[in-house]
């Protein structure tokens, strides 16, 4: 038998109601479930993470749609207490961590997720010095105003958030960071690595 999902409607909790029941597409155990968005991020041991659109959570049928996955135990997908145990979506930078019993810590993302931001950027913004020591300038390349800056650690934790810059040219001052990597947001959209020595 196939994992499956149970969905309740909890609006009165008096009177729980099952709303619809997801049959997983393999019989991996499922376990540690997490809602970001219109999004459910769930490890499902042997079968490693796996994503739903959750949009139409309250339809009675197609309440789940699977549209992601990464498999972290590509052995087989049976029912054991194999692979991967528990998820994290929420870091802003947009990583996944899962934690798998046997390989340890995954850092994972979306396909295409940094790609094309970073194409992006460069046609609109340039970034430079970078390596930077005490500073790197951020300059508009194409007519485009800087709004925002956000600075995020490797593992997305957000160092810095500035806003109402409207100007075409910032100096971000890195002389107080330590050295390593760091991921640099344009207007809540577009990101860039820079690496401060």
């Amino acid at each position: 038998m196939n994992t499956r999902t149970l969905i309740f409607d909890f609006n009165d909790l008096q009177n729980p109601i099952l709303s619809s029941t997801y049959l997983g597409t393999s019989a991996a155990i499922d376990h540690n479930g997490y809602v970001l968005g219109n999004e459910y991020y769930m490890a499902s041991y042997r079968a490693g993470l796996r994503v739903f659109d959750i949009t139409n959570i309250a339809n009675a049928s197609s309440a789940m749609k699977e549209v992601a996955y990464f498999d972290t135990y590509p052995a087989n997908n049976s029912t054991a207490f194999n692979g991967a145990w528990s998820v994290y979506p929420y870091f802003a930078s947009g990583n996944i961590i899962i934690n798998d019993i046997e390989r340890g810590l995954l850092v994972v993302r979306k396909s295409g997720t940094l790609g094309l931001d970073t194409k992006k950027l460069k046609s609109n913004f340039s970034i430079f010095p970078n390596p930077a020591a005490e500073k790197t300038t951020i300059i508009s390349t194409n007519n485009q105003i800087i709004r925002s800056i956000k600075i995020y650690s490797i593992l997305g934790k957000k160092l810095m958030d500035i806003n109402n810059i409207n100007q075409s040219k910032y100096v971000l001052k890195t002389k107080n960071f330590q050295r390593g990597v760091y991921l640099v947001q344009i207007n809540n959209m577009m990101m860039e690595k820079i690496v401060v020595q």
